[in-house]
């Protein structure tokens, strides 16, 4: 019986050596390279230098304005214990060329103006302490004396999955056409013509935006993983 074991314990250090000597060790892969953020062509935000912000203060609520991109950074809804909600870029045009300067206006408008040599573009925020619509104007004069077509995105805001999970959950799109109305995967980049409406949501609010005559296409696009 001891001899058979003994055998037994030779056989299997021989076959051990043997598989450690004719097989090879193999070889450690090489790292995978660090993925980029998605890249668009719609959309491309990139937070400014130096946010200089401009707040405006009605009864009802208190907006905090990125001067330079004539874009609301957030709003601060006083009757609801004070909620800020956030935009980050809310109805900012997406051309890193337009640098914004607020310009004086009535008490009830945010007027801001900017000017790049070939265009003027100026966007007039008009507010209404009846309720929470927020007009907003956009004039574009052609200083270039040749015609000139403008097809830059009016970015609604942004979406972020960062931070408390209750009111990353409740973050939410919506997208209306003329006959129905979507909730699409804000993770994936999409996008539909002849829309009607498109808003974005958090726990509490929502921010909607609509043109008074006409459809527009919209487009969500996909940043980064947050």
């Amino acid at each position: 019986m001891e001899k058979r074991v003994l055998l037994a314990l030779i056989l299997s250090m021989l076959i051990i050596i043997t598989w450690s000597v004719l097989v090879p060790r193999p070889t450690p892969l090489p790292p995978l390279p660090l993925r980029q953020p998605a890249h668009t062509e719609i959309v491309n935000i990139s937070k400014p230098i130096a946010q200089q912000l401009v707040t405006l203060s009605t009864t009802q609520y208190e907006i905090n304005f990125i001067e330079s991109q004539a874009a609301i950074q957030d709003i601060v809804f006083k009757a609801y214990q004070s909620y800020r909600y956030n935009l980050q870029y809310g109805f900012s045009l997406d051309d890193p060329n337009l640098i914004f300067h607020r310009e004086k206006g009535p008490a009830d408008e945010m007027v801001f103006s900017a000017d790049d040599g070939r265009r003027q573009i100026i966007k007039r925020f008009i507010f209404h302490n009846s309720n929470y619509n927020i007009e907003l104007e956009i004039d574009i004069l052609n200083k270039s004396g040749n015609p000139m077509k403008m097809n830059t995105p009016l970015i609604l805001g942004l979406v972020d999955f960062t931070g408390n999970q209750t009111r990353v959950r409740l973050q939410d799109a919506t997208i209306a056409l003329k006959e129905k109305i979507l909730h699409p995967n804000v993770h994936k980049d999409v996008t539909y013509a002849e829309t009607r409406f498109l808003a974005i949501r958090d726990q509490y609010f929502c921010a909607i935006v609509e043109f008074p005559k006409e459809t527009f296409s919209a487009h969500i696009k996909k940043i980064n993983s947050q």
